[in-house]
């Protein structure tokens, strides 16, 4: 009888350790994130933008030289720009750009050459109604201390709005707000959009 509990024990132990480092490395452990961690779009130059995607994430650079957009838009279109950093903002990073120049650092949209600022901000993100069909140019700044990502996306109008019941909400298809339960919060702000 002892040696049945003896061996009990071993394979007991045995079958708990054998779970230990066994699982995929490989899978990502957001599973909220419908854009895996590999799919995304890198800016280019000054001088040979790249399209800014509104279905994936855009590459925020820690060489502020590469993160150089494009956006081809439509007059009255809201143009929504969130950045996901891989340090947050504080205030006095913010108060400090706000002091620099009379133009917003970290995020600037140019109209058509790139040489005057038409919109921007010196926080996460902007909101920006252009204001003639066109190219806009995006160039995302944040010094070489910092990097991560940033979602876009735009929106035409509000008149006919489209809600989801998921919670993979943007600024173009908000979730609808419940207003008799819990309204699901996401750690990233550009899916927290609702409509009611």
């Amino acid at each position: 009888m002892k040696l049945f509990v003896t061996l009990s024990s071993v394979f007991c132990a045995l079958f708990m350790l054998s779970g230990c480092g066994s699982g995929d490395s490989s899978s990502d452990e957001n599973t909220n994130d419908s854009v895996s961690p590999n799919n995304f779009v890198s800016g280019g130059a000054a001088d040979a933008p790249v399209s800014m995607s509104l279905k994936i994430k855009n590459e925020i650079s820690n060489n502020s030289f590469s993160n150089y957009y494009k956006y081809e838009g439509k007059k009255d279109e809201t143009l929504i720009i969130w950045s996901d950093l891989e340090y947050s903002l504080t205030a006095g990073h913010r108060a400090n750009c706000a002091a620099e120049s009379d133009s917003p650092i970290n995020i600037k949209i140019y109209a058509n050459d790139l040489s005057s600022v038409i919109g921007g901000t010196c926080k996460e993100g902007v909101t920006y109604t252009l204001p003639e069909n066109g190219t806009y140019y995006i160039h995302i700044d944040y010094g070489s201390s910092n990097f991560g990502y940033f979602h876009a996306t735009s929106v035409q109008s509000t008149l006919n709005i489209s809600t989801s019941d998921t919670p993979d909400s943007s600024p173009n298809l908000p979730m609808k707000l419940s207003k008799v339960g819990n309204n699901l919060i996401s750690k990233n702000a550009f899916y927290n959009y609702f409509w009611g």
